[in-house]
């Protein structure tokens, strides 16, 4: 198995040979600003996607790790005006001696990929508030570009 990586106009992507045949795969960089129990942070992470991407820069971050279970994802309305409402399901454990906690999270956003980021940090807020249930955990906000 072979890996390489190259930029192009689209983006940085990567070729993997797997038995002689070649796969591309687009890698998303996502670089955030975050407010994590009142300390503000910049976070930087790569993935298949936006979700992996946002994951990878912020679990380093948190105090437990933080792993996507379900993502579901619908439009309400039709043509141009829709917007995406996206639910997802995260997994971590929240506190020294606790087990695993599942929380959901919703996010709606006429870009799909914002709404997935939404739910993502809105599941990540209810699942640490059991780690200082007092403050507010994270405070995010979306990147200009996506």
């Amino acid at each position: 198995d072979k890996k390489g990586q190259t930029e192009g106009s689209g983006g940085e992507t990567e070729t993997e040979t797997k038995g002689g045949q070649k796969e591309e795969r687009e890698i998303v960089t996502m670089e955030a600003k975050v407010e994590l129990y009142g300390e503000k942070l910049s976070i930087r992470g790569e993935g298949n996607g936006p979700l992996e991407a946002l994951l990878n820069g912020l679990n380093p971050k948190l105090p437990t790790k933080v792993d996507i279970m379900r993502y579901y994802a619908h439009a309400i309305g039709k043509g141009a005006g829709a917007e995406a409402v996206v639910y997802v399901q995260v997994r971590g454990r929240p506190r020294e001696g606790m087990g695993q906690v599942k929380r959901f999270g919703v996010g709606i956003e006429q870009n799909t990929s914002k709404a997935a980021i939404k739910a993502t940090m809105s599941a990540i807020n209810h699942l640490l508030r059991h780690a200082v249930p007092s403050q507010p955990p994270v405070e995010f906000r979306i990147p200009a570009k996506l």
